[in-house]
């Protein structure tokens, strides 16, 4: 579970956002998504190697202590969303550099009209295990938008 500590930032101001892993244990990707779907991996980082963990975490204080900085992907707009995903695996994903905005929306359900998470088979990840068709029941996922205004 993910959760933002404000809905609005303003540009250059310091962010941050709640992690839990609601009891489980595993290994925690935090995935930025900009307007054109490039996707920037946040953790693990060079100032925070990937370890198993559980418990609940405040990004980015527990994750290199670095600073983010809002900001916009958009020049001449008075407001930009934001996404920021999580990913919690029971095993380490050895190519999560593979991983796409498309990826991350079938894995939270943003294309099912459904209410109920689909499972999904993705060969775009790797585990550490070799194996790659993985059902992604193993993986948790959640998601938090929020707003960089001038």
């Amino acid at each position: 579970k993910i959760m933002a500590s404000k809905e609005k930032y303003h540009t250059g101001e310091p962010i941050q956002f709640g992690i839990s892993t609601n009891g489980k244990s595993g290994y925690l990707y935090i995935i930025y998504v900009d307007k054109k779907g490039q996707v920037s991996l946040l953790y693990p980082n060079a100032k925070a190697p990937m370890t198993e963990l559980s418990g609940n975490f405040v990004f980015p204080r527990d994750f290199g202590n670095m600073t983010v900085r809002a900001s916009k992907d958009c020049t001449d707009c008075k407001e930009d969303k934001t996404t920021i995903y999580a990913l919690l695996s029971k095993k380490r994903i050895v190519d999560i550099d593979n991983i796409t905005q498309s990826n991350l929306a079938n894995f939270v359900g943003d294309n099912s009209s459904s209410s109920e998470k689909p499972k999904v088979k993705t060969k775009a990840l790797k585990f550490d295990d070799g194996s790659k068709a993985v059902d992604t029941s193993n993986i948790k996922v959640g998601k938090v938008i929020f707003s960089v205004v001038d």
